[in-house]
């Protein structure tokens, strides 16, 4: 198997002189918002001092010849980083353009077109069923147009997702101030990715499927702390962080860590569909700012929960006064997991002391009575009142 495979940077190879085509058999482009804005998040997230490169994963390319002094590549795994790569940097120009700053307008134009021997302008990326992605790129690089204009003048394309990546990315930076517009470009010229390139094209297909082969999922609380030790600051920290997740989280919680992540989201977020995996949840409600309050709230919660989920009393060398010591094994006992996430939401107000421990001592005994008396006693089914008791965890927590 003939191939290469090095570390590369956007400014470095990722849209350097050459042109990449989209095989047929690919799927169209159909990254959403949520795509987009999770990739703004992520790049725009350190200040200029940061010592931070963002990573977008690996590439694979088919070298498919040379024409006119340029290198063309298929593009086999990666077209919607590619892409969403292009029209973010072609966004970028237009801001400039607009604002009147034609130097750095200039100086992005290698990375939107590459010019051949015949001294034409080629587009980074061809094809022939997302015409809108050359279209934005031809109109940008012309210093006439407005994005007013260009919009009008895409209206009618049938890719209109491509369109609606460009003015996505135009409505979220026009408001910008200028020093964060040259910050979200000079991070995105340095993210860095794997880049593997094959001379065959049997070849790269042999590659994207072992990249892409099935193996052992990651559990949801091991995608969570790669999550929190991919963004946490300062990077001096990590170490201490591993240590805290490992003390404070999973030494703690032991088997139980994937169920506390489930009710955890239950308790702090809005989760109306539960097939939503809870790393997922977490992941689109925490911004990256946000990265250092979320890992303090998980050991704190982590605590609560240990408490719920293996309760010992304090005269035993737990932390379990007599009513939760109680209230905890009871439910245990029966299997009433359902209070859970209103249960840490009550400790949570507690220590805040939003209410006083008498009365989130009543609360505990009020729960044990109801659950005695509806599940118990009547026979009624959980899952009649689950919505309901997580409704009121997320407002009590919040």
């Amino acid at each position: 198997m003939a191939f290469t495979s090095e570390q590369k940077r956007v400014s470095t190879k990722l849209l350097t002189d050459l042109v990449y085509r989209i095989p047929r058999n690919q799927r169209k482009y159909i990254w959403n918002e949520k795509n987009w804005k999770e990739l703004l998040e992520d790049i725009s997230f350190f200040d200029s001092k940061t010592d931070f490169q963002h990573f977008i994963g690996s590439v694979v390319l088919f070298e498919n010849g040379e024409h006119e002094g340029l290198q063309y590549y298929d593009i086999i795994d990666g077209q919607q980083r590619i892409i969403t790569i292009l029209l973010l940097i072609a966004t970028i120009s237009q801001i400039y353009k607009e604002s009147g700053d034609k130097d750095s307008f200039q100086g992005l134009m290698r990375f939107l077109v590459s010019t051949n021997l015949r001294n034409t302008k080629l587009c980074k990326i061809e094809s022939e069923y997302q015409p809108s992605i050359e279209n934005i790129i031809y109109r940008v690089i012309n210093s006439d147009n407005s994005f007013a204009q260009i919009k009008e003048s895409l209206n009618d394309v049938p890719d209109k997702n491509v369109l609606r990546c460009f003015e996505y990315f135009y409505n979220r930076l026009k408001s910008e101030t200028i020093e964060k517009v040259h910050l979200i470009k000079n991070r995105i010229l340095s993210t860095n990715y794997i880049d593997i390139t094959a001379t065959t094209e049997e070849d790269s297909y042999t590659i994207f499927e072992i990249l892409n082969a099935r193996g052992m999922a990651l559990e949801d609380s091991e995608l969570l702390k790669n999550h929190i030790m991919r963004y946490y600051q300062p990077n001096s920290s990590i170490d201490r962080v591993k240590q805290e997740w490992a003390d404070y989280i999973v030494n703690r919680l032991k088997d139980g860590i994937d169920k506390f992540l489930i009710h955890y989201v239950r308790h702090r977020y809005k989760t109306p569909d539960s097939k939503i995996s809870a790393y997922s949840i977490i992941k689109e409600n925490t911004a990256s700012v946000s990265i250092i309050e979320l890992f303090e709230d998980l050991k704190k919660k982590a605590k609560y929960y240990n408490k719920i989920y293996m309760p010992v009393r304090a005269t035993d060398g737990g932390d379990c006064s007599e009513v939760e010591f109680r209230v905890f094994k009871f439910l245990k006992s029966y299997r009433g997991e359902l209070f859970r996430p209103l249960l840490m939401s009550l400790m949570d107000a507690m220590e805040k002391k939003q209410i006083s421990v008498d009365l989130y001592e009543q609360f505990l005994i009020y729960l044990q009575y109801y659950f005695t008396c509806y599940n118990l006693l009547a026979q009624e089914t959980s899952n009649k009142i689950s919505k309901g008791i997580q409704k009121f965890a997320y407002l009590l927590e919040n």
